[in-house]
């Protein structure tokens, strides 16, 4: 169990001025080194329970019961940077990145945790390739960060033997990743075939399947596999819905409109029209102009 040091230091600092105590008067009254409390107010050392007891009795206050306030959740801190990063990278927001990178790096100090440690070095691995991917246009040294992520707990990973392990959800979002800078390092085959093992690794109640689904149905799009990519497309879609996880839901119904399209299916105008209202419910007007544009352009919609 880890706890922020320096936040409890301050405010245990705090509680002797105010009750306008200097270091030394505290050590006359409970016999505390003053060398020893400045290295608690600084949070340099995590205080013994008997140094608590005797400060709670000079303070009048319960310091055991105000230490564990200062227990540091990490699985809630590593969500909460997590679900940011993954907006940003839905939004192309790279710029930005450099903040939940610090954030990383400052959790990652302060675990003492071994799994932590070790998710928190593979989320910088991915930050870093999607920097490197998307923003320096460098996906040979894109491919290395995601690689050394997953070799964080698969130390004999290769891209040539992906198929041969098991991975978190986490490692499934990195493989992901990969797929798509192999596809810039012209290797098509390597990108469908690590899309489907996501697809086929990852459960419908996954926070990612939809994301996975997307992307997936967008390869059998390119390829004109339509029936193929209907049922991805549709799995998705009900991925969503169930587990009510609306992120992404208005492209797929935007994939789902061009592949009906291609199968002379009369629904095709309703599934465009739907993620353009998603599209604009979400906040990105820009993207409903654009699905617009790009059925009459691309795919020669009658819309």
């Amino acid at each position: 169990m880890d706890f922020n040091l320096s936040s409890f230091g301050i405010k245990l600092k705090d509680i002797r001025l105010k009750f306008d105590l200097s270091q030394n008067e505290v050590y006359d009254k409970t016999g505390i080194n003053p060398s020893t409390l400045r290295r608690l107010e600084g949070g340099k050392v995590i205080p013994k329970f008997e140094t608590l007891e005797i400060l709670s009795s000079l303070y009048r206050e319960d310091l055991l019961l105000l230490f564990s306030q200062f227990r540091i959740d990490h699985t809630l801190m590593f969500n909460e940077v997590y679900n940011r990063l993954e907006l940003k990278f839905d939004k192309d927001e790279i710029d930005s990145l450099e903040k939940e990178i610090l954030e990383l790096d400052v959790l990652l100090k302060n675990s003492s945790q071994s799994y932590f440690k070790v998710q928190i070095h593979q989320l910088l691995h991915l930050s870093k390739a999607v920097i490197l991917y998307k923003k320096e246009a460098d996906p040979s040294k894109a491919l290395d960060e995601l690689v050394r992520g997953l070799q964080q707990t698969i130390p004999s990973f290769s891209v040539e033997t992906f198929s041969d392990f098991v991975y978190s959800a986490l490692e499934i979002r990195i493989l992901m990743n990969m797929a798509f800078v192999l596809n810039q390092l012209d290797n098509p085959r390597a990108y469908i075939e690590i899309l489907e093992f996501c697809h086929e690794s990852s459960e419908e109640n996954d926070v990612l399947y939809p994301k996975i689904c997307l992307n997936l149905s967008t390869v059998y799009i390119r390829s004109k596999e339509n029936l193929k990519a209907l049922e991805i497309v549709n799995k998705g879609i009900a991925s969503c819905q169930n587990n009510r996880n609306y992120q992404g839901l208005n492209l797929l119904y935007y994939n789902k409109g061009i592949i009906q399209f291609r199968l002379d299916h009369k629904g095709y105008l309703s599934s465009i029209e739907l993620a353009r209202t998603l599209s604009e419910a979400y906040g990105h007007p820009k993207l409903s102009g654009k699905m617009l544009d790009n059925c009459r352009k691309i795919f020669e919609m009658p819309i």
